[in-house]
C-alpha cells in the first residue's frame, strides 16, 4: 500500500480511488477475464419534498402558498470513476486510474425554495 511504501491505495470505494488499480496486468496472449460491466456507478439516491397549503379568498380566488425541497438528505451522488487505462506498460499504473472527480449527471447538492402562487 501507499503508506508502506508501494504504490497500492490503501483503502478503495472513496472518491480517490473507487477500485484498486494494482489488482490489474496486462494479459498475454488473450482478452483478460474481467466481467462486464464491472465499473459500474455508485447508486444514486434522491429524495424531493413539496409542501402547499390553500388559503382561499373569496368564492373562486385562493392563494396558494408552496415550500420544495430537492436533495432533502444532501447525499452526495458520484459519478462513474474515470474512464482511463489502468496499466498499458505492464510496469507503470496510471495514477488517474479509479478516481471520481464528479457529481452524476443531473444530481446537485440540497436545494429549498418557498412559492406564492395566486390562483383565480
Amino acid at each position: 500500500t501507499v503508506s508502506q511504501g508501494g504504490i497500492a491505495p490503501d483503502s478503495v470505494l472513496n472518491k480517490t480511488n473507487y477500485f484498486n488499480p494494482c489488482a490489474f496486468g496486462v494479459p498475454s496472449g488473450s482478452f483478460g477475464n474481467l466481467g462486464r460491466n464491472a465499473f459500474r456507478a455508485p447508486a444514486v439516491w434522491n429524495m424531493d419534498f413539496a409542501m402547499m397549503k390553500n388559503f382561499p379568498i373569496g368564492e373562486v380566488k385562493r392563494i396558494q402558498l408552496q415550500f420544495q425541497a430537492f436533495n432533502v438528505f444532501n447525499v452526495q451522488n458520484w459519478e462513474a470513476p474515470s474512464q482511463v487505462t489502468i496499466n498499458s506498460s505492464a510496469a507503470a499504473i496510471n495514477g488517474k486510474a479509479g478516481q471520481i472527480t464528479a457529481l452524476a449527471q443531473g444530481t446537485t447538492p440540497r436545494e429549498m425554495q418557498f412559492g406564492l402562487r395566486f390562483v383565480f
